[in-house]
């Protein structure tokens, strides 16, 4: 009996090292990524990507033209003015993010007679102002994390835009001119002889386009949001900012890491 315990307690001792043993080499081969993946699972991700397709809303505010014109056109009032783009994002979910993005920008306005400001009204030119952006960018932002899934960030940007389009300027007719004197006031034109039957009354052969234009402009971008996972992979940002012209709008992208 004696020795029917004694092998058993051998047995029980045996498989506890074997046990052990194959518990230590099992550790042992678990891989680097394997071990990377644990470690995200557990703190979350080092480093995330997103690509997100994005619409903004556009405009340049009436009170900041009206600093340079007395008279001019703005966005929205002719259509809207959207910018519609595609941008990548390489993010560090607790501290910051760089972003990398091209979009298309619509900054055509209705055509208007425009006055710069302070100048008599018979100088002004009926303005066809059809301009677009083209814009390649990178941008870095720190990001504020408020949950795993929902964070504020806040940065500034610099891109290269190309110019698409013209600014096109016509003077009006030489009995508008005479008939506006030294007037201020730009209402004027919108009687006769400046308007005929609601057209401008414009000099044949005095068109020509705006040459001050660069084609290619660099853009300073500053601008916040937020960001919200409302899905595994699917990713919201909210953003607001400025570019030269206002914005407010959203992407919506798919995120991995």
């Amino acid at each position: 009996m004696s020795k029917h315990r004694e092998s058993v307690w051998i047995v029980a001792a045996a498989a506890l090292i074997l046990g052990t043993l194959a518990a230590s080499t099992a550790s042992a081969q678990i891989t680097d990524e394997e071990k990377r993946y644990l470690e995200e699972k557990r703190k979350g991700p080092s480093e995330v990507y997103v690509i997100a397709p994005r619409l903004w809303a556009v405009t340049i505010p009436g009170f900041i033209l009206d600093q340079f014109f007395d008279r001019h056109a703005s966005t929205w009032e002719g259509g809207t003015n959207l910018a519609t783009g595609l941008e990548f994002i390489w993010r560090t979910p607790k501290s910051h993010e760089f972003v990398f993005s091209l979009d298309y920008t619509d900054l055509t306005m209705r055509d208007e007679w425009w006055v710069e400001a302070d100048k008599p009204v018979r100088q002004a030119d009926w303005t066809e102002f059809g301009l677009s952006l083209i814009t390649l960018e990178v941008g870095y932002n720190g990001i504020w994390p408020i949950s795993d899934v929902f964070s504020f960030y806040a940065g500034a940007g610099l891109g290269l835009s190309l110019v698409l389009g013209e600014v096109q300027k016509t003077d009006p007719t030489l009995a508008c001119i005479q008939s506006l004197g030294n007037s201020r006031n730009s209402s004027d034109l919108e009687r006769p002889p400046c308007e005929n039957q609601g057209q401008p009354a414009l000099e044949a052969g005095s068109t020509e386009p705006e040459d001050d234009i660069p084609p290619v402009i660099p853009l300073p971008h500053v601008l916040g949001g937020a960001q919200i996972t409302v899905a595994e992979h699917l990713a919201i940002r909210l953003q607001v900012g400025w570019r030269v012209y206002f914005y407010g709008g959203l992407s919506v992208g798919y995120e991995w890491f």
